[in-house]
């Protein structure tokens, strides 16, 4: 969900999620290959140019790009990373951007990637000439100074949200300026084709089709390695994060053949490793285009391709939900070629690029949503319907679940359903992608976080809500003070544990705040709870994340 609920904070409801490639080096880089990038990287060739390097002013490989200094950084935002996915390149694989040979003032944000408004699904927002980047930099940063790269990819269910995102007083949510100049860091920010346009896996656009929002991702950490040294940043140390759907694109970037030599570190915050069969995401894109009138065309790819970019949107639009209990239609799927099996079986086999890897997800996911939804709260008997609907409408299951959630062990009916939706979803979800992970690359650490924090400073209804989905990206991006918040001295210690550690995880590859962080271990579920004060433990909510693991169908160890 994009931008819909705004707090004291400042922070959104955003939506949600054998061999290696290449092995992390001793100091977190990455070893084993040349640092090339394929063609869903973005192998493409530079662009000449008279204009010469100075303050603010970077040459890309593409061309150069015109910065101003806010916020103790150099921000440069809105540089197209790719050509316009538009007429014949909707639906095809991202291409590199052409040429520029004079200076792009990048001083403002790119449109937003095309999707439906949150608040109101029969308008449209936003257009498919969208594919651009944001890089913030330290002011002293040179073409030598090798900085680790933090790149971040939003949330929003991959049906909404961009890296322009704002809350409360229309503040960026990711604005990387301090964290670029705290950290001494570079940080990119950018947008991926949502929805259909994302996601539509038609046989008609060619083989292995769908997941083109993946590839724009793909694409762009190709750029990032093309580009970080210009920038200052060094491209051997590369982390991508994400948070809810996000989280989920890290995951399967991950896991993909096709992120060799991309990054050296990632964190998934609030977002699973998932993809639909091709089966499934194919048959969904049959019964779409019949919904958009070209499912009987001779030429169905021409047809879809001739439609505007708003019917498009408009065909069935999908607005996102942290607390649903369905996955979205428009999700990444596996085609053979970006994804080439199950991102959960990639990681528990080894297959997948071995590099550090955090996973972690929120106390209170979907309190947000749902205190929006039921500002008045709920009854007991409606928890129970409402179960009954999440469980699929199986009443065997809805008793299973009213077993292991009573209202009666809550403060409210209402608290007790934010639970079995963030157990559900979130919970037993980022500690399955923990085990799976740590299972298949034990040559590479993996790492369990649980950010549990009650704001110290809120109002009463935000204490009560507690470490809702998103929240701890004020502390990420440390923007904490957005909206007039005023944080504690604890706050302020969580934050700089926070933003430190994720970007020491791009420099070298682990957190290096104290206490150590416990490197998972299936046998023994250990993780870090990030609150005021930082504490390790094991065996996270084993009880009930071993529950919703029985019924999802999966297990680990």
């Amino acid at each position: 969900m994009r931008a819909a609920v705004v707090l004291g904070l400042g922070l959104a409801v955003a939506a949600c999620g054998g061999s290696s490639s290449f092995t992390p080096s001793s100091d977190g880089g990455v070893s084993g290959g040349d640092g090339g990038v394929g063609p869903e990287g973005g192998d493409a060739g530079g662009c000449a140019t008279s204009v010469t390097p100075s303050a603010g002013v970077v040459l890309t490989d593409r061309g150069p790009v015109q910065g101003t200094m806010e916020n103790g950084a150099w921000a440069y935002r809105g540089i197209p990373y790719a050509a316009p996915p538009v007429g014949a390149l909707r639906w095809a694989d991202t291409q590199p951007h052409a040429c520029w040979g004079t200076t792009l003032a990048a001083s403002a944000f790119g449109a937003m990637c095309l999707q439906v408004d949150s608040s109101n699904t029969s308008s449209v927002l936003g257009q498919e000439d969208c594919l651009t980047a944001n890089v913030w930099t330290p002011p002293s940063a040179t073409a030598t100074s090798k900085l680790p790269v933090l790149v971040f990819i939003h949330g929003g269910g991959n049906v909404q949200g961009s890296s322009a995102d704002t809350g409360k007083g229309s503040t960026p949510i990711y604005d990387g300026a301090a964290l670029a100049a705290k950290e001494n860091a570079v940080v990119v920010t950018f947008n991926y084709r949502l929805g259909p346009l994302g996601f539509l896996a038609h046989t008609a656009f060619g083989a292995n089709p769908g997941n083109y929002g993946l590839r724009d991702q793909l694409f762009l950490l190709g750029w990032v390695q093309r580009n970080a040294a210009a920038f200052g940043g060094d491209p051997k140390h590369v982390l991508l994060f994400g948070q809810s759907a996000g989280a989920e694109d890290v995951c399967d970037v991950v896991a993909s053949p096709l992120s060799k030599g991309l990054i050296s570190a990632a964190i998934a915050e609030s977002g699973g490793c998932s993809a639909k069969t091709a089966t499934v995401a194919q048959s969904f894109a049959q019964t779409w285009a019949q919904k958009a009138g070209c499912g009987s065309a001779s030429d169905v790819a021409s047809c879809l391709r001739a439609l505007s970019a708003n019917a498009v949107a408009l065909v069935q639009p999908e607005p996102a939900s942290v607390a649903g209990a369905k996955q979205g239609d428009y999700e990444p799927s596996i085609d053979g070629t970006v994804i080439p099996s199950a991102p959960d079986g990639i990681l528990r086999a080894g297959t997948q690029a071995h590099v550090p890897i955090v996973f972690g997800s929120n106390s209170d996911e979907t309190s947000l949503e749902l205190a929006e939804a039921y500002p008045q709260g709920i009854t007991a008997q409606q928890y129970s319907t409402m179960v009954l609907a999440y469980a699929g409408g199986s009443q065997t299951l809805a008793d299973q679940i009213l077993a292991m959630y009573p209202a009666a062990n809550y403060a409210s009916p209402l608290e007790a359903y934010v639970q079995v939706t963030t157990d559900a979803k979130f919970t037993s979800t980022a500690t399955y992608d923990a085990c799976v992970a740590a299972t298949g690359q034990s040559d590479a650490p993996v790492w369990r976080y649980f950010y549990a924090h009650h704001l110290d400073s809120g109002t009463a209804i935000e204490k009560a809500l507690g470490a809702w989905h998103g929240q701890e990206l004020a502390f990420v991006f440390i923007d904490l003070g957005a909206g007039g918040y005023s944080p504690s001295s604890g706050e302020l210690a969580l934050g700089d544990t926070i933003d430190t550690d994720w970007a020491a995880m791009a420099a070298s590859g682990a957190p290096t705040s104290t206490p150590a962080w416990p490197k998972y271990d299936p046998a023994s579920d250990p993780y870090v709870q990030l609150d005021d004060t930082v504490t390790t433990a094991t065996g996270l909510r084993t009880t009930q994340v071993q529950f919703w693991n029985k019924v999802i169908g999966r297990s680990c160890p």
